[in-house]
C-alpha cells in the first residue's frame, strides 16, 4: 500500500500538490504545517536542516509544544503568544461508594467543566487517560528511605526483592487472571492529564490581561473547582511531558531512551536551553515516520497507531462511563487494548453562539410536519435548560490506539469496537473514516483546532456540560497518600501507598490496629509491613507472638544485617520478667507521669493481676480502698528496697509488705485479714516456674535492632494469670528502651500479634492503652494484630479506639459488624470493608482506615514474604523435605519455596 513519509522535523516541508490540497479541503491534513518564520530565538541559533528533511511533510509541526516558560508553568507553541497548560490529575475515589456520592461528585466536575470562560476563539480543555507501566520504583523507594532512616543494608534488601517482584508484577499480559473480572491484573499506573488551551490572535487578550496571565487565571479557576470535587492536580513540566509522549509516540522502548537520555531539568528552570530546543522534535527521537490513507494508520518507528473516532451520544451517558467499575468489575477502560488513550476535547462556544444556532433551527422548523414540531420541541427544551444556567459545550473525542504490528493494531480495533459498544458508545467505523489521519493529529494534546474543525472535519458534537461530566475519566480509585513505607495495591494495579510512621501521613499517633481473620494473609501482610517498615525507617522493633510465627522473619532480620534477640519463653528455660522493675523509680523522680502514662497505676495492675488471677469475679470484689493499700504496698516495697539497695522490687518485696500493712492494728479485722490473703496469693508468683519469670532480676536485654518474644508456653490453658503478668513484664522492659531512646530520633514498633489470646483479661487493655499514651511523646507505637475480635472484652474498646491506623482483611458481613462494637463506622468504611475480597494463592484485599486516607488496597506481596510466613503443617513439612535434600537451613529452605513460588506466579497465565 502506498505510504506517505513524514519529517521528524519541525522544518520540513508542506504537502503539495492536487492531492495535498483536496486532503486539507477535507481536513484530512488540515492547514499547511510548515514552518513559520524564524523567531528571534531561532535567530541566534540556526537549525539545521537536511535535505531529506525539507524535502518531507512535516509531522513534527504538527505537535505545538515547542518548550517551556519555567516561570509561568506554561509550555509555549511556536509564538510565544500560544500557550498551554498541562496538568496531572488524581481522580476521585469512587471505591464502594453509593450512588448519591457519584451523581454529587458528576455535579461537582460539571460546575468545573463551567469554570471555563466563554470566549471566541474559545477555550479548549482536553482530557487525556493511559495507562502506563510503573517505572522509576526502585530510585523512588531510595529516595524515600534516604529521606528518612537513611540507605542502609536492609534498605537494599528489601528494594532489591520488591524490585524484582514488580518486574514480575508488572509484565506484559498480566501476572495473574483476576477472578472478579476475568481480565489480566498487573501493575501499572493510569494517567489522567488535563490541557488547558485557547488559540489566540496577536492582538491582545481580553480585558487587557497578557496570553498568560489570562491562561493562568483560566487555570487556577479550573482547578480549584477540581479540587472541590476531590480532584488533585499538579503542573507538568517539560520533562513530564517527555515522560508522556516520547514512549506514547515511539513505543515503550521510549522509557529504556529517556533512562539514557537525561531531560535538562536545570537548564529549563533557569531558562537556558539552547534555541534548537523542541520537545515535539525529541518526542519523535528522530524515528521515520508514516501515514497509510487506505487504512488511516500511522507508524512510527517500530510502533503502530490508528485513531477510533467515537460518535456523538445516542443516550444520557451513566456517571463514570469509562472508568467507574462496580465491585471489582472492569470497566469500560479497563477492556480496551493495552496501550490505548482516550481524548476528550471540550470547546468552550460562548453560548449566545450556540443559542443562536438553536433558534435558528427552531425558526426553521414551522411547517406541520411530526418531525418538525418534534425538533421545535426539542429546541425549545434545550433553550429553556440553557436559561437555567446549564451549558452546551463543543465535544471532540476518540481513542488512539497502539500496537507493536498492523495485525495487533487490526485486532485492537475490533476489542475497541467491542468493548465501546459495550457500553453504549458507538466508533464511526474505521473503513468509513475518511479524517482518521487527521483525527490521530488533532487529538494530540494541544491539537485540537475548534475554528479547523468547524470549517473542514464537523467531528465536534454539542454536549451538555452535566453529560460531559459523566463522561471525564475522573472516577477513580485511591492510591494512598503517596509515602510508600507501605506499599500495596488497588484493585487496577495502581501502587497504594501510605505510612503511619511518617508524621505527614498521621494526625495522632502511629497506633496501629489489624484484624485478618483466619485464612486471609494476616501474618504474610503483618511480615510484609515489618519487612517495608525496617527498610524505610528502621525502627527498633519488638514482636509478642503466642506462636511461632516469625522466626523465619528473624532469620531473614539477620541476612540483611540486622541485630535479632530471638526469646523463646518456657518453664525449661524462663526468661525473668520482673513486673516491678520500675517500681523505685516512683520514689526517685524518673516517673512523675507527665507524659500521658500513670507509672504508680500500670505497677498496681500487674500487682493486681497477681492478686485476683485475673479472674472478673475477684477483681470485681476490690473495692477502692483495697486498690489504694495495692499502691501504698507497692512504694512501701520500693522503699525497703532502697534501703536494702536492692536493684529490683520483686513480687515477693511486695508480698512482704502486704503481710506488714496487715499487722497494722489501726484497720480492722477485715482489712487485715484481705491483706494478708493477698499477701499470700502473691506468694504464688515467688515460687517454682512463676517465681523463676517474675521473682528475679533478670539481666537487660541486648540493645539489638529486632526482638522476637515468642510466649507459646503460656498461652496454655490454665497460664492465663501467668500470661497476663508476663505481658506486664515484658511491656516494662519494652517501656524502658523506649523511654532511653526517646531523644535518638529512632522511633520503635512493638507488634503484639494473636492480641486475643493477651486481652481477654480486662486489666490488660486500661494497661497497654496508657502505655501508649505515654509513648505517643517517646516515638513508640503499638501495633495490634488479631484474628478473633469474639474473645476480646468490652474493656479492650478504648484500647482498640485509641490507634489512629486501622487495617482490616477481607471478611464476612457478621465481622464488620463485630468491628462495629469497637469502632464507629461511617457508611463509606462498612461499604468498603464489606467490599473486600480474598482470591486464595492470588491476593488478599483489605481496607485502611486513618485520619488521612480511606481506602481499599489489595496486597500482593513478595513469594519471599509469603514464604517467610507458612506456618502450616504441611508448609513446615514442605520446608523440612527441601532441608533434608539440600542439606540447608530453614531459612535457606523458605528461600527456595519463595523461589518455586516466584515461577508459579510468573507462569499462571501461561499456554
Amino acid at each position: 500500500m502506498a505510504m506517505t513519509t513524514w519529517s521528524h522535523s519541525r522544518h520540513g516541508r508542506a504537502p503539495t500538490g492536487a492531492a495535498a490540497s483536496l486532503w486539507r479541503w477535507l481536513g484530512i491534513l488540515g492547514r499547511p504545517t510548515q514552518a513559520p518564520a524564524p523567531t528571534f530565538r531561532e535567530l541566534r541559533e540556526p537549525i539545521g536542516v537536511t535535505p531529506d528533511q525539507a524535502s518531507m511533510p512535516s509531522f513534527a509541526a504538527a505537535l505545538r509544544w515547542r518548550w517551556v516558560d519555567p516561570q509561568a508553568g506554561q509550555f509555549v507553541g511556536h509564538d510565544i503568544r500560544q500557550r498551554a497548560v498541562m496538568l496531572e490529575l488524581q481522580p476521585a475515589d469512587v471505591e464502594a461508594r453509593d450512588a448519591d456520592f457519584i451523581a454529587s461528585l458528576s455535579s461537582r466536575l460539571a460546575l468545573a467543566l463551567r469554570a471555563l470562560p466563554e470566549a471566541d476563539p474559545p477555550w479548549v480543555c482536553q482530557a487525556f487517560i493511559q495507562d502506563e507501566p510503573v517505572l522509576a520504583l526502585e530510585h523512588q523507594l531510595r529516595e524515600y528511605a534516604r529521606r528518612h532512616a537513611g540507605v542502609t543494608p536492609v534498605t537494599e534488601g528489601w528494594i532489591e526483592l520488591i524490585g524484582e517482584h514488580f518486574q514480575r508484577v508488572c509484565a506484559p499480559g498480566g501476572y495473574f487472571v483476576d477472578p472478579l473480572n476475568d481480565l489480566p491484573w498487573r501493575g501499572r499506573y493510569r494517567r489522567v492529564r488535563l490541557v488547558l488551551y485557547r488559540r489566540t490572535a496577536l492582538r491582545a487578550s481580553s480585558r487587557g490581561q497578557s496570553h498568560s496571565a489570562e491562561l493562568r487565571s483560566v487555570t487556577r479557576r479550573v482547578t480549584e473547582a477540581l479540587r472541590e470535587a476531590g480532584v488533585r492536580a499538579r503542573l507538568l513540566d517539560g520533562e513530564a511531558l517527555l515522560s508522556w509522549m516520547l514512549p506514547r509516540l515511539t513505543g515503550d522502548s521510549g522509557y529504556d531512551y529517556l533512562d539514557s537520555h537525561p531531560y535538562p531539568t536545570a537548564s529549563e528552570r533557569e531558562g537556558s536551553l539552547p534555541a534548537s530546543f523542541d520537545l515535539a522534535e525529541l518526542a519523535l527521537r528522530a524515528q521515520p515516520i508514516h501515514s497509510e490513507a487506505a487504512s488511516g494508520s500511522w507508524r512510527i518507528g517500530d510502533t503502530w497507531h490508528r485513531y477510533l473516532s467515537l460518535a456523538g451520544l445516542r443516550d444520557v451517558p451513566r456517571h463514570g462511563v469509562w472508568t467507574l467499575a462496580a465491585d471489582g468489575q472492569a470497566s469500560t477502560f479497563d477492556r480496551l487494548p493495552e496501550g490505548t488513550m482516550l481524548e476528550l476535547s471540550f470547546v468552550a462556544w460562548p453560548q449566545d453562539q450556540i443559542e443562536k444556532q438553536i433558534q435558528t433551527v427552531a425558526d426553521a422548523s414551522v411547517t406541520g410536519s411530526t418531525d418538525a414540531r418534534l425538533t421545535s420541541e426539542q429546541c425549545g427544551a434545550a433553550l429553556e435548560w440553557m436559561a437555567q444556567g446549564h451549558r452546551l459545550f463543543g465535544l471532540h473525542t476518540g481513542l488512539l490506539l497502539r500496537a507493536d504490528s498492523e495485525e495487533g493494531l487490526q485486532d485492537g480495533v475490533t476489542q475497541t469496537q467491542a468493548a465501546v459498544a459495550a457500553a453504549g458508545l458507538d466508533v464511526i467505523p474505521p473503513e468509513y473514516d475518511l479524517f482518521a489521519l487527521d483525527g490521530f493529529v488533532r487529538a494530540q494534546p494541544w491539537g485540537f483546532d475548534p475554528i479547523q474543525d468547524r470549517a473542514t472535519s464537523k467531528r465536534t458534537r454539542l454536549c451538555w456540560d452535566s453529560h460531559g461530566a459523566a463522561l471525564l475519566p475522573l472516577y477513580g480509585r485511591g492510591t494512598g497518600t503517596g509515602n510508600p513505607g507501605q506499599l500495596w495495591f488497588n484493585r487496577l494495579g495502581e501502587p497504594f501507598t501510605v505510612d503511619p510512621l511518617n508524621p505527614e501521613d498521621r494526625r495522632k499517633n502511629g497506633h496501629l490496629f489489624m484484624f485478618g481473620p483466619t485464612g486471609s494473609g494476616k501474618t504474610a501482610t503483618l511480615i510484609s509491613m515489618m519487612m517495608q517498615a525496617l527498610a524505610f525507617h528502621r525502627p527498633r522493633l519488638f514482636v509478642i507472638t503466642a506462636l511461632p510465627t516469625f522466626g523465619l522473619f528473624a532469620d531473614w532480620c539477620r541476612s540483611v544485617g540486622l541485630t535479632v534477640n530471638h526469646i523463646r519463653i518456657n518453664p525449661n528455660d524462663p526468661i525473668p520478667l520482673p513486673p516491678f522493675a520500675d517500681a523505685e523509680s516512683l520514689l526517685n523522680g524518673r516517673a512523675k507521669g507527665d507524659e500521658g502514662g500513670d507509672p504508680l497505676g500500670q505497677t498496681e495492675i500487674a500487682a493486681r493481676l497477681m492478686i485476683t488471677g485475673g479472674e472478673a469475679k475477684e477483681e470485681a470484689e476490690l473495692y477502692r480502698s483495697d486498690k489504694t493499700r495495692i499502691g501504698e504496698a507497692i512504694l512501701d516495697a520500693a522503699r525497703h528496697c532502697i534501703d536494702e539497695s536492692k536493684d529490683h522490687v520483686l513480687p515477693e518485696d511486695v508480698a512482704a509488705a502486704l503481710s506488714r500493712m496487715s499487722d497494722d492494728d489501726s484497720l480492722t479485722p477485715s482489712q487485715q485479714e484481705t491483706l494478708s490473703n493477698q499477701a499470700a496469693a502473691m506468694r504464688k508468683f515467688c515460687s517454682g516456674f512463676p517465681g523463676a519469670l517474675f521473682n528475679q532480676p533478670g539481666e537487660p536485654w541486648p540493645d539489638v535492632d529486632v526482638t522476637v518474644v515468642e510466649l507459646g508456653a503460656l498461652t496454655r490453658r490454665g497460664y492465663e494469670d501467668l500470661l497476663a503478668v508476663s505481658m506486664v513484664g515484658l511491656m516494662n522492659r519494652i517501656n524502658d528502651r523506649v523511654e532511653a531512646h526517646q531523644h535518638s530520633g529512632r522511633q520503635t514498633v512493638t507488634l503484639v500479634d494473636e492480641a486475643h489470646k493477651f486481652l481477654q483479661n480486662p486489666l490488660l487493655s486500661p494497661y497497654l492503652l496508657d502505655m501508649g499514651a505515654m509513648w505517643r511523646t517517646f516515638g513508640g507505637w503499638l501495633w495490634i494484630a488479631t484474628q478473633n475480635l469474639h474473645q476480646f472484652p468490652p474493656e479492650a474498646k478504648a484500647l482498640l479506639n485509641q490507634p489512629e491506623w486501622w487495617i482490616c482483611l477481607s471478611m464476612d458481613p457478621d465481622q464488620v459488624e463485630k468491628i462495629a462494637e469497637f469502632k464507629v463506622l461511617t457508611p463509606e468504611q462498612r461499604a468498603l470493608l464489606l467490599t473486600a475480597k480474598k482470591k486464595p494463592g492470588l491476593y488478599t484485599e483489605g481496607v485502611v482506615m486513618a485520619d488521612v486516607v480511606t481506602g481499599l488496597f489489595r496486597a500482593v506481596p513478595p513469594s519471599l514474604a509469603l514464604a517467610l510466613a507458612m506456618s502450616e503443617q504441611h508448609e513446615k513439612a514442605e520446608r523440612a523435605e527441601i532441608r533434608r535434600t539440600k542439606n540447608c537451613s530453614d531459612f535457606a529452605a523458605a528461600q527456595e519455596i519463595a523461589h518455586q513460588l516466584d515461577i508459579k506466579r510468573g507462569s499462571r497465565n501461561d499456554p
